[in-house]
Order: C-alpha cells, then structure tokens, then sequence
C-alpha cells in the first residue's frame, strides 16, 4: 500500500506541476456532497466560496444541482520529496 501510494503522490505532484507549467493557477470542480470530504481531505481542495464564485460569472462551468464548488490553488505545490499524511 505504501508503494501505491507513494507512486500515486509522485503522478499528483507531476500533473500539478505540469499545470502550473501551462499557466493553470486554479482548479474548479463542482463534487456532490458525499464526496466533498474526500476532494478536500485527500485532494487537497477547498470549498470555494459564494463571494469567490461571484468573480466567476463570465466564465461556464459545469455546474449541476446539488454540487458544492470546490477549489485548488496551485501556487503552492509541494516537492516530490514531500510526504502525504498517512491513511491516504
């Protein structure tokens, strides 16, 4: 388990930097409730809120009824050599 989850931080950690390599600042995904917890305990998002959506108008989302807004900034990406709490 501990190899698997070593390996799947390593893809995470080079999908962000790849990202942030393109310019992507920010990550917006809209999850169902149940899920939230794991987009934002696991993933590292955050639930985004109303007065920040509010600076989205312009722009389309995919957004269905009963989803909560998440968010994930991408400034902050940690080394390869960082290691994710355990029990992930």
């Amino acid at each position: 388990m501990v190899l698997f989850t070593s390996t799947l931080t390593n893809i995470i950690i080079f999908f962000h930097q790849k990202l942030t390599q393109l310019g992507v600042e920010r990550l917006v995904l809209p999850a169902v409730p149940t899920v939230v917890d794991t987009w934002t305990g696991a993933f590292g998002f955050s639930k985004m809120p109303n007065f920040e959506r509010s600076q989205f108008l312009n722009y389309t989302f995919l957004d269905f009824p009963g989803t909560i807004m998440c968010q994930k900034f991408l400034a902050n990406i940690p080394s390869p050599n960082s290691v994710l709490p355990t029990g992930m």
